[in-house]
């Protein structure tokens, strides 16, 4: 199966040395629906990015996200944030390209 990222959304994103991490906030097969979850988390103060993917024979998903952090400590705080107003989210480590 192939897979394909491209970016709805351009955000320049900082270059830590070992990768950073993003808190995934939703995943959807409209990106209507991506962006009233992007406005949702706007207003909570949070800068929210929606990356398009490709996934080869199921079409395309919409995936709300916020970050990048630095350091785990950054991710959790983000999180338990994002918890006590009842949102879920998916840690993701993204690791630094050779």
């Amino acid at each position: 199966r192939g897979l394909t990222v491209t970016g709805v959304q351009t955000c320049a994103l900082p270059i830590y040395s070992n990768g950073y991490y993003m808190l995934q906030v939703g995943s959807y097969s409209k990106q209507s629906m991506a962006e009233k979850m992007k406005a949702n988390l706007a207003i909570t103060g949070f800068e929210p990015a929606i990356q398009r993917v490709s996934i080869q024979g199921q079409g395309q998903l919409f995936r709300v996200q916020v970050g990048p952090f630095a350091t785990m400590g950054q991710l959790g705080k983000a999180n338990r944030k994002l918890e006590q107003m009842g949102f879920k989210t998916l840690w993701l480590k993204v690791s630094k390209r050779p």
